[in-house]
């Protein structure tokens, strides 16, 4: 009996024993709790302090973060605004564009041929206000092409544009532009595959025969002219991209400047062009800038013409020679036929007189 006493006793003293330490444990870990809580609390507050100290810092982190990570955007070219274009503003087509596939129908039976791709040199002009190939000009609201001027006529087409001739009855030779922006389909297959939609394109069609030109918009960046040497074939295709710049004749010190512009002849000029490079040059009296425009190539030279799309009778156009260095536009010709160099008057009043060369 006594013995079971004792054990009794001894389980006793262990429970209360066990139930002493749990209990200080708990009572512990509610202390370390309470502390790491303050801890935290404490940490937290620091830490706010210590941003709302400096918050600029934290600021500029932010957006250079966002800078960072938004920056493979901008090297991406922009869709074109067909709105902007429908007012003659084509500052979203700014650029270089190049020519990557072209389409005829002959007029044999054999209907349009398929595209076929190109991979040219042929490039458009583009900048704020006017568009142009050689073959047409669109600019602002005109339009214009092998001697005609009109009117641009718009027109949406899902969600491409097209641009033409407002009378096209009244033309011998009809043009449609096109304006597709980057993520539309065009429906331009070469060998039965989509060109695909990753660019902005232009297509350019014309009548008799019919021919498709597309050009892709390869930069948004505008095209820095590094070719100081004249290109005549290019001018004679009414690309006069390597006559802009400064001339000077060293005889009499007079200068010709061209300029990257694009001058239409309006409807009321006589002149059989249609389109001419801009000068500073003096208008006429009823405002018309003056132009250099293109002509035939004879000898590795060509002839064109410098003056104003004037409203008047008769021509206000002067003969000017285009000489590349190292070509006589004549037996006699005196000038530095080591450069390049415009004759004004193609040489009738004197050959090195007459001479205007490149001085930037």
């Amino acid at each position: 009996m006594g013995q079971k006493i004792t054990k009794l006793l001894g389980i006793g003293l262990v429970t209360i024993g066990v139930l002493s330490l749990s209990a200080c444990g708990a009572q512990k870990h509610a202390d370390s709790a309470s502390t790491s809580s303050q801890s935290s609390s404490t940490s937290s507050k620091t830490s706010s302090t210590a941003s709302s100290q400096a918050p600029k810092k934290s600021a500029s982190h932010q957006v250079s973060s966002k800078k960072n990570t938004q920056q493979p955007k901008s090297t991406a070219i922009p869709g074109l605004n067909l709105a902007q274009i429908q007012q003659g503003n084509f500052s979203s087509l700014q650029g270089q564009w190049q020519l990557i596939a072209t389409s005829v129908n002959r007029e044999d039976g054999n209907g349009q041929q398929a595209y076929q791709r190109e991979n040219g040199s042929e490039q458009l002009f583009v900048n704020q206000n006017t568009i142009s190939d050689g073959s047409f000009v669109l600019q602002g609201a005109t339009i214009a092409a092998d001697s005609a001027t009109q009117p641009v006529a718009y027109k949406v087409d899902g969600k491409m544009l097209d641009a033409s001739f407002s009378n096209q009855g009244a033309v011998s030779v009809n043009h449609t532009i096109t304006f597709i922006p980057r993520g539309v389909d065009s429906g331009v297959k070469i060998d039965g595959k989509s060109i695909g939609t990753s660019q902005n394109l232009i297509q350019v069609w014309s009548s008799g025969p019919s021919f498709s030109s597309i050009y892709a918009q390869t930069s948004n960046k505008l095209p820095v002219n590094t070719d100081t040497k004249l290109n005549i074939e290019a001018i004679h295709s009414n690309n006069f991209s390597s006559l802009v710049g400064t001339w000077k004749n060293p005889t009499d010190g007079k200068e010709i400047t061209v300029t990257n512009q694009i001058t239409i002849k309006p409807t009321s000029s006589h002149y059989s062009g249609f389109m001419g490079a801009t000068t500073d040059g003096p208008k006429d009296s009823d405002g018309n800038a003056e132009v250099i425009t293109n002509g035939d190539i004879t000898n590795g030279w060509l002839e064109g013409g410098i003056g104003n799309f004037s409203s008047g009778p008769g021509s206000a156009f002067e003969p000017l020679a285009i000489a590349p260095a190292g070509i006589k536009i004549a037996p006699e010709d005196n000038s530095d036929v080591s450069k390049d160099r415009l004759i004004v008057g193609g040489g009738q009043g004197g050959y090195a007189t007459s001479a205007y060369y490149r001085v930037k």
